[in-house]
């Protein structure tokens, strides 16, 4: 297949992500980094912390919203400039998750997961600009996950990155052959689809890794972490940078910003205990973060974080 990522090194399986109660106390302040620049965006309610992206053109970002449903049955769409919400894709049953945008201007792929009896099955669908919430195309059934697969569409459109079952595996639009690259989970494109970025688990040692294997085949490690989850590895625009979430065993959450080259230097960016989401890159450099999920008395709200130039 032209273009494909070869066979990474295998990993460990992966277990389930741990879930810390909710705080007891009033939310803390939300701490960023000296070099760093927020602001809060719009009331939109947001509540995954996962599913936020923001479109090629850096107008629009999408979510999913799960209440009062248990599992999000709506994808929709913020206008970062009027603040104005719009619904995409709405389904009466099963999870919606992972929406990915397309070069062509409105339209992206998601992933919807239904079930029958105990038995997840997930399947790719696309949304194009103008059509009804109801009404989007399915691609393919070919993706037998759960609802904790994940999509990653590359910026040429054809080709897709999936994790299924702890399971990564390369696939096309145009067809319905998967093929498995490694074990691990959450992987990411770099902007030139020349690397990629995932996640493997260790059991023994109870290790997160952010593994990034280039387009020569050298694969080396971006961060390790024994006593905390790593998650949702991301390039920037530019590829000179990878964000990730860092969550710790007492409810601190942490964006951390590394650079994306062997032996590059790592800081926090943002820390909080009420929960922060994945981060999600705007072309322009910035990125936008979903805080404050994890506690009761409050709604998620969305941040827009700039970097000192």
């Amino acid at each position: 297949m032209p273009g494909c990522v070869s066979t990474l090194a295998s990993c460990a399986s992966t277990p389930p992500l741990p879930t810390a109660p909710r705080p007891a106390n009033p939310p803390q302040p939300i701490v960023f980094d000296p070099a760093v620049d927020a602001e809060q965006v719009g009331n939109a309610g947001i509540v995954s912390s996962h599913n936020v992206v923001v479109s090629p053109d850096g107008a629009t970002l999408l979510f999913t919203e799960n209440e009062p449903a248990l599992y999000p049955k709506v994808i929709l769409g913020l206008d970062l400039a009027s603040e104005a919400v719009t619904e995409y894709v709405r389904v009466p049953e099963g999870r919606l998750h992972d929406p990915a945008w397309l070069p062509t201007p409105g339209a992206f792929f998601f992933v919807q997961d239904t079930s029958a009896g105990r038995a997840w099955q997930s399947r790719i669908a696309r949304h194009d600009p103008g059509a009804a919430p109801e009404a989007f195309t399915v691609l393919t059934t070919a993706m037998a996950a759960g609802p904790k697969g994940s999509l990653r569409v590359a910026p040429d459109g054809v080709r897709i990155l999936l994790a299924t079952k702890d399971q990564i595996a390369l696939a096309r639009v145009d067809s319905e052959v998967v093929v498995p690259l490694a074990a691990g989970m959450e992987p990411t494109w770099s902007p030139d689809t020349k690397r990629i970025a995932y996640l493997t688990f260790e059991d023994e040692s109870h290790r997160f890794t952010i593994l990034v294997r280039e387009d020569d085949g050298r694969t080396w490690p971006l961060a390790l972490d024994a006593r905390a989850v790593l998650d949702c590895p991301a390039f920037s625009p530019d590829g000179a940078s990878i964000a990730y979430l860092r969550a710790t065993t007492d409810d601190q959450y942490e964006i951390w910003l590394a650079t994306a080259q062997p032996g590059g230097a790592s800081r926090p960016l943002v820390r909080g205990t009420q929960g922060l989401g994945c981060p999600a890159w705007a072309p322009d450099g910035t990125f936008y973060v979903v805080a404050g999920w994890r506690h009761a008395a409050s709604r998620s709200v969305l941040l827009h974080v700039r970097l000192a130039r």
